[in-house]
């Protein structure tokens, strides 16, 4: 084949393959360890009418109204949604391009932050996190004001950490910088009440708040949206993709949203088996586990020595084996990653796999 066909074959190598990995428990995708019923014979007739032979419908206002109502704010053509959260971030990264556009994202963020960046064209600025885990509120101010035609993305809960970062500290960054400020509370189900930043997209007019369904039991829909305000909301949805929903998904979302109290409960249940793991691997000498907010708990080891990642390498090994598949980083990702691993909520019986291997191995 003649790579001179691929003109942007220079990001090639960049661009990390996405492996996909078979696994008898696969705690790497963040999911919900549980199957979350549907009574599709319910749903039978109204999926029965639709007309497969025609275009979707265009207009989604039923679902986005009731994301709203979930949400408890006031519907006003404020909501985006897309297929999974990675098209409505690509979206938002697509409207805002030019050729001087800069990514600013916290170090370490979401992989797929600067996957996006380098897909859409966008050059990339990351703030490391402080020693506490907190965002360098000055470091991203004066980033915005440094670069032409800045974003902000920041993941509220942080992704790989879970550490939950305080509104206060993110309502600096949003008062202070005059850019788009997009914050990604795809696990913000997981965080303790009034975490949400949600309220800041009426007080001021450059906060969108991304949502997923993925993290909440159904990554197996693709749906994820952006709330903002009605005139944000409006100008990234010129960038979008026409008829990307079909109606069997919009129907399917409108009869998940209407059994949200099951939903809770479930989310509750992983809370609480969080907090029991975190508890006990804490007590572990040498560990330091954050306070995760999300479906997830990020490790590392203490007093990192020469040659400590081998024992990392052999829980990941031993979890392996028994068909567990958990996240482990490259080397020089990030400060924080080195000699640390992450591994989602699952069932008790797998979590207590886990916990037993973290005893043994680390």
């Amino acid at each position: 084949m003649n790579k001179n066909y691929f003109y942007r074959y220079h990001l090639y190598n960049e661009i990390p393959e996405i492996k996909q990995y078979q696994a008898k428990e696969n705690l790497s995708l963040m999911e919900l360890p549980y199957q979350i019923n549907l009574d599709y014979e319910k749903n039978h007739e109204a999926i029965r009418l639709i007309n497969v032979n025609r275009y979707p419908n265009f207009n989604v206002d039923e679902l986005k109204e009731k994301i709203c109502q979930i949400n408890k704010i006031s519907f006003d053509n404020n909501v985006l949604i897309g297929n999974g959260l990675l098209e409505v971030i690509q979206t938002i990264l697509l409207s805002f391009t030019t050729r001087e556009t800069t990514l600013i994202i916290p170090d370490p963020s979401f992989f797929m932050f600067t996957r996006l960046s380098k897909i859409c064209r966008l050059n990339i600025c990351k703030i490391p996190l402080t020693n506490t885990l907190n965002l360098d509120i000055p470091a991203i101010i004066q980033a915005t004001k440094k670069h032409l035609n800045p974003i902000v993305i920041i993941d509220n809960p942080n992704n790989p950490t879970g550490v939950l970062f305080e509104k206060n500290n993110l309502e600096k960054i949003i008062a202070n910088c005059k850019c788009p400020i997009i914050i990604d509370e795809a696990y913000i189900a997981y965080s303790k009440k009034n975490s949400s930043c949600l309220n800041f997209i009426t007080a001021y007019d450059n906060v969108i708040i991304l949502r997923s369904f993925s993290k909440i039991g159904f990554a197996g829909l693709r749906l994820g949206y952006l709330i903002s305000n009605r005139y944000l909301t409006s100008y990234i949805n010129k960038f979008s993709l026409q008829y990307s929903l079909c109606d069997f998904k919009i129907k399917l979302a409108l009869h998940i949203l209407g059994r949200h109290g099951s939903i809770l409960r479930y989310i509750n249940e992983i809370k609480t088996l969080r907090d029991e793991l975190t508890t006990k691997i804490s007590n572990l000498e040498n560990i330091f586990v954050p306070n995760s907010q999300a479906n997830f708990i990020f490790l590392s080891k203490k007093n990192d020595k020469s040659g400590e990642n081998t024992k990392i390498e052999k829980l990941n090994t031993e979890l392996i084996k028994l068909g567990i598949k958990i996240n482990t980083f490259p080397k020089n990702l990030s400060k924080v990653t080195d000699n640390s691993i992450r591994f989602s909520i699952g069932n008790k019986e797998t979590n207590d796999i886990v916990l037993n291997l973290i005893m043994k191995n680390i």
